[in-house]
């Protein structure tokens, strides 16, 4: 059921979640938010 409420949206919690973290794709803003379409285990997998 996280799953769900995460995917819906994903650019409000994610960016912020992403801001907050010292990761690569941080650095680009807009970058992440298209790797996370095709990638949507690779958020979700860090969150978990």
């Amino acid at each position: 059921m996280e799953v769900k409420p995460l995917e819906t949206p994903p650019n409000l919690p994610e960016r912020k979640r992403r801001s907050l973290t010292p990761n690569p794709t941080t650095a680009s803003p807009p970058p992440p938010l298209r790797m996370e379409q095709p990638h949507p285990a690779s958020p979700k997998g860090r969150s978990s």
